[in-house]
């Protein structure tokens, strides 16, 4: 499990890379994918904050290896599991991002987008006690 400033961390280092979910981002939990089985009882944020996680460990593969690769590889069988078993249905910005992975590397960097804007960043604004307006969004090519 993890708590909310290393949710918030991993949310953060998400903002300062301008709302880039691959290399470079430390995620809380080395196997998200076992929170999100259902198992183990968690708040809509931590919910979140899983889907985030296993969203980063996708793009985190698809940068260190390829997209192609990265279907065939556990962390792509995994996200085919959450859908196929509706355990993100709940959540439809974290399963529209989980559907895009299976249609190109590029649908999916786009479907990462709105998560970004309706989690990551009021997570940090709120955080950070700047009103939701304030906080600007992405700068670089995102």
């Amino acid at each position: 499990m993890f708590d909310d400033s290393e949710i918030l961390a991993m949310y953060r280092e998400i903002v300062n890379y301008d709302g880039d979910f691959g290399d470079g981002i430390d995620t809380p939990l080395a196997n998200p994918w076992q929170m999100l089985n259902g198992g183990i009882p968690l708040t809509e944020a931590h919910r979140r904050a899983a889907c985030v996680s296993a969203l980063c460990h996708l793009l985190h593969e698809i940068d260190n290896s390829t997209y192609e690769e990265t279907l065939s590889r556990p962390g792509g069988k995994e996200a085919g599991r959450l859908l196929e078993l509706g355990l993100v249905g709940d959540l439809p910005l974290a399963r529209d991002a989980f559907r895009a992975f299976f249609q190109s590397e590029l649908a999916f960097i786009h479907a990462l987008r709105p998560v970004c804007h309706a989690w990551v960043l009021p997570a940090t604004a709120a955080a950070d006690d700047i009103p939701p307006d304030a906080s600007g969004g992405f700068t670089a090519g995102y």
